[in-house]
């Protein structure tokens, strides 16, 4: 890329994106039947909650001049190990033929304790910290 195109192309790309994400968008909502609906928005949202509450959770850490970005990592691993975890319990109660009552109190039970867990370990936390 020439010098005269550098300086021109990359402030125009770092002050007006959003308005060629915004151009991106529009062309694709007139050509894909459905991608601008309230449904597809509602469904944009709820997949974008959680995120968002983590974001404001670590910007309030962030605020108090501390710094824990293992924020991140947990919340990328944390429902690939519940998936595997959860399947690896459904084929051993498929195996020994638990009945769909018995599952329920089991899976609620294991949630209980993964709940008891963590709480356990903020606490332990909270103890490191003040000693």
């Amino acid at each position: 890329m020439t010098g005269a195109l550098r300086r021109f192309v990359y402030p125009l790309f770092e002050r007006h994106l959003i308005w060629l994400l915004l151009a991106l968008i529009v062309l694709i909502g007139t050509t894909v039947p459905g991608f601008v609906s309230v449904r597809n928005f509602t469904n944009v949202l709820w997949a974008a909650a959680p995120l968002g509450c983590m974001v404001l959770g670590l910007f309030f850490v962030l605020l108090t001049a501390e710094l824990d970005l293992s924020l991140e990592s947990t919340f990328a691993v944390a429902p690939t190990v519940a998936v595997l975890v959860i399947s690896m319990i459904e084929n051993l109660m498929n195996l020994f033929g638990v009945e769909p009552s018995i599952r329920q109190v089991v899976f609620g039970l294991i949630l209980l304790g993964a709940i008891y867990l963590a709480s356990l370990q903020g606490r332990m936390r909270l103890e490191a910290e003040s000693a």
